[in-house]
Protein backbone atom coordinates (compact mmCIF):
# COMPACT_ATOMS: atom_id res chain seq x y z
CA UNK A 1 0.00 0.00 0.00
CA UNK A 2 1.27 3.59 -0.88
CA UNK A 3 1.45 6.58 1.45
CA UNK A 4 -0.77 8.35 -0.89
CA UNK A 5 -3.67 5.32 -0.44
CA UNK A 6 -2.69 4.64 3.10
CA UNK A 7 -2.84 8.53 3.69
CA UNK A 8 -6.64 8.78 2.31
CA UNK A 9 -8.41 5.51 3.88
CA UNK A 10 -6.88 6.81 7.16
CA UNK A 11 -9.57 9.76 6.68
CA UNK A 12 -12.49 6.97 7.47
CA UNK A 13 -10.18 4.93 9.95
CA UNK A 14 -11.04 7.05 13.37
CA UNK A 15 -15.08 6.48 12.22
CA UNK A 16 -14.32 2.63 11.85
CA UNK A 17 -17.02 0.77 14.02
CA UNK A 18 -17.83 4.41 15.69
CA UNK A 19 -22.09 5.08 14.58
CA UNK A 20 -22.67 8.13 13.08
CA UNK A 21 -26.42 9.43 14.19
CA UNK A 22 -28.06 11.75 11.79
CA UNK A 23 -31.55 12.62 11.75
CA UNK A 24 -33.48 9.30 11.40
CA UNK A 25 -30.45 7.80 10.06
CA UNK A 26 -27.55 5.81 11.90
CA UNK A 27 -24.45 5.01 9.86
CA UNK A 28 -21.73 2.54 10.62
CA UNK A 29 -18.47 2.37 8.85
CA UNK A 30 -17.86 -1.42 9.14
CA UNK A 31 -14.78 -1.89 7.00
CA UNK A 32 -11.94 0.49 4.67
CA UNK A 33 -9.80 -1.13 2.74
CA UNK A 34 -7.35 -0.97 -0.08
CA UNK A 35 -7.34 -3.87 -3.03
CA UNK A 36 -4.32 -4.27 -5.98
CA UNK A 37 -3.63 -6.63 -8.26
CA UNK A 38 -5.08 -9.42 -9.95
CA UNK A 39 -7.70 -12.08 -7.31
CA UNK A 40 -7.16 -9.15 -4.43
CA UNK A 41 -11.00 -9.31 -4.19
CA UNK A 42 -12.74 -11.93 -2.92
CA UNK A 43 -13.66 -14.24 -5.96
CA UNK A 44 -16.10 -16.56 -4.09
CA UNK A 45 -20.37 -16.09 -3.94
CA UNK A 46 -20.56 -14.20 -0.51
CA UNK A 47 -22.59 -11.66 1.18
CA UNK A 48 -22.66 -8.81 3.55
CA UNK A 49 -25.29 -7.45 6.43
CA UNK A 50 -24.04 -4.13 4.86
CA UNK A 51 -23.44 -1.90 2.04
CA UNK A 52 -20.60 -2.69 0.23
CA UNK A 53 -19.16 -0.19 -1.91
CA UNK A 54 -16.22 -0.23 -4.38
CA UNK A 55 -14.25 2.50 -5.55
CA UNK A 56 -12.15 1.27 -8.60
CA UNK A 57 -9.20 3.52 -8.86
CA UNK A 58 -7.39 2.04 -11.85
CA UNK A 59 -8.77 -1.01 -13.95
CA UNK A 60 -11.38 -2.96 -13.85
CA UNK A 61 -13.46 -4.61 -11.55
CA UNK A 62 -16.13 -7.41 -12.68
CA UNK A 63 -18.43 -8.65 -10.13
CA UNK A 64 -21.16 -11.75 -10.57
CA UNK A 65 -24.95 -10.55 -9.05
CA UNK A 66 -27.79 -12.53 -9.60
CA UNK A 67 -26.78 -14.10 -12.74
CA UNK A 68 -25.38 -11.05 -14.19
CA UNK A 69 -21.90 -10.23 -14.62
CA UNK A 70 -21.37 -6.42 -14.00
CA UNK A 71 -18.24 -4.48 -15.42
CA UNK A 72 -16.77 -1.19 -13.31
CA UNK A 73 -14.42 0.36 -14.76
CA UNK A 74 -12.25 3.18 -13.17
CA UNK A 75 -13.13 6.43 -11.33
CA UNK A 76 -16.75 4.59 -10.58
CA UNK A 77 -18.24 2.15 -8.28
CA UNK A 78 -20.12 -0.43 -7.77
CA UNK A 79 -22.42 -0.63 -4.70
CA UNK A 80 -24.27 -4.03 -3.50
CA UNK A 81 -27.15 -3.72 -1.14
CA UNK A 82 -27.32 -5.93 2.11
CA UNK A 83 -28.18 -9.75 1.76
CA UNK A 84 -27.07 -9.64 -2.30
CA UNK A 85 -24.88 -12.98 -2.86
CA UNK A 86 -22.26 -12.26 -5.26
CA UNK A 87 -18.53 -12.21 -6.39
CA UNK A 88 -15.87 -10.37 -7.44
CA UNK A 89 -12.79 -10.94 -10.17
CA UNK A 90 -10.12 -8.77 -11.23
CA UNK A 91 -7.79 -10.15 -14.07
CA UNK A 92 -5.34 -7.10 -14.48
CA UNK A 93 -2.41 -7.08 -11.70
CA UNK A 94 -2.53 -3.48 -12.39
CA UNK A 95 -5.55 -3.00 -11.02
CA UNK A 96 -6.74 -0.93 -7.77
CA UNK A 97 -9.54 -0.20 -5.52
CA UNK A 98 -11.32 0.72 -2.42
CA UNK A 99 -13.64 -1.44 -0.55
CA UNK A 100 -15.99 0.19 1.99
CA UNK A 101 -18.58 -1.64 3.62
CA UNK A 102 -21.32 1.18 5.59
CA UNK A 103 -24.27 -0.37 7.77
CA UNK A 104 -27.20 1.61 7.61
CA UNK A 105 -29.91 1.58 10.47
CA UNK A 106 -32.82 3.91 10.88
CA UNK A 107 -32.95 5.37 14.30
CA UNK A 108 -35.96 7.47 16.18
CA UNK A 109 -35.80 10.92 15.63
CA UNK A 110 -36.84 13.72 18.51
CA UNK A 111 -40.64 14.65 18.67
CA UNK A 112 -41.25 17.66 16.61
CA UNK A 113 -38.65 16.64 13.87
CA UNK A 114 -39.66 17.77 10.46
CA UNK A 115 -40.44 15.57 7.75
CA UNK A 116 -37.29 15.84 5.72
CA UNK A 117 -35.12 14.77 8.83
CA UNK A 118 -37.35 11.81 9.56
CA UNK A 119 -36.87 10.36 5.72
CA UNK A 120 -33.28 10.67 5.26
CA UNK A 121 -32.80 6.99 6.02
CA UNK A 122 -35.58 5.97 3.43
CA UNK A 123 -33.72 8.75 0.67
CA UNK A 124 -30.90 6.71 1.15
CA UNK A 125 -31.49 2.96 1.10
CA UNK A 126 -34.45 3.15 -1.63
CA UNK A 127 -31.18 5.13 -3.83
CA UNK A 128 -29.17 2.28 -2.61
CA UNK A 129 -31.93 -0.69 -3.12
CA UNK A 130 -30.83 -2.48 -6.07
CA UNK A 131 -27.39 -3.25 -7.14
CA UNK A 132 -25.76 -0.13 -9.03
CA UNK A 133 -22.31 -0.93 -11.17
CA UNK A 134 -20.26 1.88 -13.32
CA UNK A 135 -21.66 4.35 -11.47
CA UNK A 136 -20.33 7.97 -10.44
CA UNK A 137 -19.01 7.63 -6.93
CA UNK A 138 -17.24 10.68 -6.06
CA UNK A 139 -15.38 8.63 -3.35
CA UNK A 140 -11.79 10.68 -4.13
CA UNK A 141 -13.27 14.14 -3.36
CA UNK A 142 -15.01 12.75 -0.10
CA UNK A 143 -11.79 11.34 1.29
CA UNK A 144 -9.89 14.57 0.43
CA UNK A 145 -12.83 16.67 2.10
CA UNK A 146 -12.24 14.83 5.22
CA UNK A 147 -8.97 15.83 5.83
CA UNK A 148 -8.20 18.16 8.86
CA UNK A 149 -12.08 18.11 9.59
CA UNK A 150 -13.22 17.15 13.39
CA UNK A 151 -15.27 14.34 13.91
CA UNK A 152 -19.19 15.85 13.83
CA UNK A 153 -17.29 17.87 10.53
CA UNK A 154 -16.52 14.48 8.77
CA UNK A 155 -20.22 12.89 9.69
CA UNK A 156 -21.86 15.54 7.77
CA UNK A 157 -19.25 15.22 4.79
CA UNK A 158 -20.19 11.70 5.12
CA UNK A 159 -23.81 11.41 5.18
CA UNK A 160 -23.94 13.95 1.94
CA UNK A 161 -21.57 11.81 0.06
CA UNK A 162 -24.30 9.46 0.19
CA UNK A 163 -27.10 11.62 -0.40
CA UNK A 164 -25.37 12.76 -3.48
CA UNK A 165 -24.78 9.27 -4.72
CA UNK A 166 -28.54 8.69 -4.74
CA UNK A 167 -29.37 11.97 -6.51
CA UNK A 168 -26.83 11.08 -9.23
CA UNK A 169 -28.70 7.41 -9.91
CA UNK A 170 -32.36 9.42 -9.40
CA UNK A 171 -31.24 11.73 -12.98
CA UNK A 172 -32.95 10.31 -15.66
CA UNK A 173 -31.51 8.73 -18.47
CA UNK A 174 -32.94 11.05 -21.03
CA UNK A 175 -31.28 13.62 -19.50
CA UNK A 176 -27.73 12.21 -21.16
CA UNK A 177 -27.24 13.14 -24.69
CA UNK A 178 -28.24 10.41 -26.85
CA UNK A 179 -24.92 10.44 -28.46
CA UNK A 180 -22.76 10.31 -25.13
CA UNK A 181 -25.56 7.58 -24.07
CA UNK A 182 -24.91 5.11 -26.90
CA UNK A 183 -21.25 5.52 -26.50
CA UNK A 184 -20.76 4.51 -22.79
CA UNK A 185 -23.37 1.51 -23.35
CA UNK A 186 -21.33 0.70 -26.56
CA UNK A 187 -18.19 0.41 -24.15
CA UNK A 188 -19.66 -1.26 -21.88
CA UNK A 189 -20.76 -4.12 -24.20
CA UNK A 190 -17.10 -4.45 -25.76
CA UNK A 191 -15.36 -4.83 -22.45
CA UNK A 192 -18.38 -7.85 -21.51
CA UNK A 193 -17.71 -9.33 -24.90
CA UNK A 194 -14.00 -9.11 -25.10
CA UNK A 195 -14.04 -10.70 -21.57
CA UNK A 196 -16.60 -13.07 -21.83
CA UNK A 197 -16.27 -14.08 -25.58
CA UNK A 198 -15.22 -17.57 -24.62
CA UNK A 199 -18.50 -18.15 -23.43
CA UNK A 200 -22.01 -18.81 -24.78
CA UNK A 201 -23.09 -15.40 -24.50
CA UNK A 202 -26.64 -14.53 -25.47
CA UNK A 203 -28.30 -11.18 -26.17
CA UNK A 204 -30.31 -11.31 -22.91
CA UNK A 205 -27.22 -11.71 -21.27
CA UNK A 206 -25.54 -8.73 -22.84
CA UNK A 207 -28.39 -6.81 -21.77
CA UNK A 208 -28.30 -7.67 -18.26
CA UNK A 209 -24.66 -6.63 -17.91
CA UNK A 210 -25.83 -3.25 -18.66
CA UNK A 211 -29.05 -3.03 -16.99
CA UNK A 212 -31.18 -1.79 -19.97
CA UNK A 213 -33.59 -3.55 -22.14
CA UNK A 214 -32.47 -5.78 -25.06
CA UNK A 215 -34.11 -3.80 -27.98
CA UNK A 216 -32.79 -0.37 -26.58
CA UNK A 217 -29.22 -1.76 -26.31
CA UNK A 218 -29.46 -2.84 -29.78
CA UNK A 219 -30.34 0.52 -30.72
CA UNK A 220 -27.91 2.18 -28.86
CA UNK A 221 -24.82 -0.40 -30.29
CA UNK A 222 -25.59 -0.32 -33.59
CA UNK A 223 -25.90 3.67 -32.94
CA UNK A 224 -22.40 3.83 -31.76
CA UNK A 225 -20.71 1.16 -33.46
CA UNK A 226 -22.23 0.69 -37.01
CA UNK A 227 -22.75 -2.77 -36.67
CA UNK A 228 -25.00 -5.38 -33.98
CA UNK A 229 -23.26 -6.39 -31.17
CA UNK A 230 -23.76 -10.14 -32.41
CA UNK A 231 -21.72 -9.10 -35.23
CA UNK A 232 -19.23 -7.30 -33.00
CA UNK A 233 -19.18 -10.47 -30.96
CA UNK A 234 -18.80 -12.47 -34.27
CA UNK A 235 -15.86 -10.20 -34.98
CA UNK A 236 -13.82 -10.75 -31.74
CA UNK A 237 -13.87 -14.45 -31.70
CA UNK A 238 -12.82 -14.96 -35.30
CA UNK A 239 -9.68 -12.35 -34.36
CA UNK A 240 -8.72 -15.00 -31.65
CA UNK A 241 -9.35 -18.20 -33.79
CA UNK A 242 -7.15 -16.11 -36.95
CA UNK A 243 -4.11 -15.86 -34.41
CA UNK A 244 -4.59 -19.19 -33.05
CA UNK A 245 -3.81 -20.56 -35.72
CA UNK A 246 -1.13 -18.43 -37.36
CA UNK A 247 0.30 -18.78 -33.79
CA UNK A 248 -0.33 -22.14 -32.54
CA UNK A 249 -0.52 -25.97 -33.61
CA UNK A 250 -4.19 -26.42 -31.85
CA UNK A 251 -6.38 -28.32 -33.80
CA UNK A 252 -9.20 -26.20 -35.47
CA UNK A 253 -11.79 -28.35 -34.02
CA UNK A 254 -10.05 -27.21 -30.43
CA UNK A 255 -10.01 -23.58 -31.82
CA UNK A 256 -13.74 -23.49 -32.87
CA UNK A 257 -14.48 -25.05 -29.13
CA UNK A 258 -12.34 -22.46 -27.54
CA UNK A 259 -12.90 -19.45 -29.01
CA UNK A 260 -16.99 -20.10 -28.68
CA UNK A 261 -18.25 -21.57 -31.77
CA UNK A 262 -20.87 -23.86 -31.35
CA UNK A 263 -19.42 -26.24 -33.61
CA UNK A 264 -16.28 -27.07 -36.04
CA UNK A 265 -18.51 -26.52 -39.28
CA UNK A 266 -20.40 -23.47 -38.05
CA UNK A 267 -17.13 -21.98 -37.33
CA UNK A 268 -15.20 -22.96 -40.75
CA UNK A 269 -18.29 -21.61 -42.89
CA UNK A 270 -18.05 -17.76 -40.89
CA UNK A 271 -14.18 -18.17 -41.12
CA UNK A 272 -14.47 -19.06 -45.16
CA UNK A 273 -17.17 -15.77 -45.40
CA UNK A 274 -15.19 -13.44 -43.37
CA UNK A 275 -11.27 -14.38 -44.96
CA UNK A 276 -12.34 -15.79 -48.15
CA UNK A 277 -10.13 -19.12 -47.35
CA UNK A 278 -10.85 -22.03 -45.37
CA UNK A 279 -9.32 -22.12 -41.56
CA UNK A 280 -6.88 -25.05 -42.51
CA UNK A 281 -5.73 -22.56 -46.00
CA UNK A 282 -5.31 -20.01 -43.73
CA UNK A 283 -3.39 -21.60 -41.47
CA UNK A 284 -0.95 -23.23 -44.37
CA UNK A 285 -0.20 -19.52 -45.89
CA UNK A 286 0.04 -17.23 -42.84
CA UNK A 287 1.24 -19.13 -39.94
CA UNK A 288 4.65 -18.93 -38.23
CA UNK A 289 7.10 -21.44 -37.50
CA UNK A 290 5.83 -23.38 -33.92
CA UNK A 291 8.49 -26.01 -33.18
Amino acid sequence: MTHEKAHLLSNLYSMIMRPVQFNDIRLTIVDASNYSGQNSLVPGNHMHPCYEFIHVRKGLVFTYVNDRHLITTAGRCVVIPPGFSHSHYVDDNECQCYSIRLLLEKSPVEHGSTTECMNCHDRITEGLSTVLYDHPSRLMDMLEELKGKPLYAQQAVLINWLLTMCQDDAEPAQDIAYEKQAENIAEQVDLYLNRFFRNNITVEDIASSVNISYRHLARLYKSARGMTFVERLRAIRLDHAKQALINTNMPIKQIATEFGFSNEYYFATLFRKNTGLPPSEYRKRFKQNIT
